[in-house]
């Protein structure tokens, strides 16, 4: 056999074997290995949108997008998610958004959920009034779109409002929402907790300005993605607070309930 049949058989061969694996790998994750959920769940994945890479580089983690389980009328598991927009999806269409179909779920501490549900039971009476509950805080933010700036609050004097050491339950109102922001104001006012850390990008980031940010080494694909989205980079705030998925994944308020990041 020639070596040019031969790469070619291999390389038909590999792609073969990755297309039969594949609907294997999915189903250990989701149909085998998926335990029984609770409504407030918070789901992660690592996206392949623009703004992955600016925050894979910020945080310095793969978990660059987050969402809330809801269960729908059909029973069915579901994701708040900020994409772009706020909408509802699917878990299983969800977790395919992430590279390799990786996905961590994780469950608040304080969550009134402590069974979970599988189901193909009916449905706790603790578990359905806490999906009432943030239902109706999904309900306050579906359609809102993508905040690209990621701006937590959208006036200085709203942040003000929002520093006090006894969580508020409400934070105030905002036209734009980003993904951890989302599952942020939903635990605020659900749970009464704050999930994850207020940081600004200066500190995530090591600079304080876009020209601090052209001189730093190895932010290349911040920058670029600054410029490819925003008219103006200069007009980005680094001094602003942002909550980043990955400081809401090593939230003390929040314990593990199945990481899945089994190769294709």
């Amino acid at each position: 056999m020639s070596q040019r049949k031969w790469v070619c058989r291999f390389v038909s061969l590999a792609l073969l074997t990755l297309i039969i694996s594949s609907p294997r790998v999915w189903a250990d994750c989701i149909s085998e290995t998926l335990p029984p959920l609770c409504p407030g769940d918070l789901v992660f994945i690592e996206s392949t949108s623009t703004q992955s890479e600016m925050l894979r580089v910020a945080t310095q983690s793969k978990w660059t997008h987050v969402g809330m389980l809801m269960l729908n009328a059909k029973r069915e598991w579901t994701v708040a998610e900020a994409s772009m927009k706020v909408t509802e999806t699917l878990l299983r269409e969800f977790i395919r958004k992430g590279v390799r179909h990786h996905f961590s779920i994780r469950r608040l501490r304080k969550s009134a959920c402590k069974t979970g549900y599988n189901q193909e039971a009916t449905v706790p009476p603790e578990s359905a009034r806490l999906n009432s509950q943030i239902r109706t805080q999904f309900e306050r933010y579906r359609n809102k779109s993508y905040d690209l700036w990621f701006k937590l609050y959208q006036e200085p004097a709203a942040a003000k409002m929002a520093e006090t050491t006894v969580v508020s339950p409400r934070l105030p109102e905002d036209k734009f929402i980003y993904c951890s922001e989302l599952t942020y104001r939903i635990g605020r006012t659900v749970f009464g907790v704050s999930i994850g850390t207020e940081q600004t990008f200066s500190e995530l980031l090591g600079v304080k300005s876009l020209e601090e940010l052209e001189r730093a080494k190895g932010k290349s694909s911040v920058l670029n993605t600054m410029r490819a989205r925003f008219k103006d980079p200069r007009q980005f705030n680094f001094e602003a607070p942002v909550v980043t998925p990955i400081s809401q994944f090593e939230s003390s308020e929040v314990a593990d309930v199945l990481t899945c990041e089994k190769p294709l």
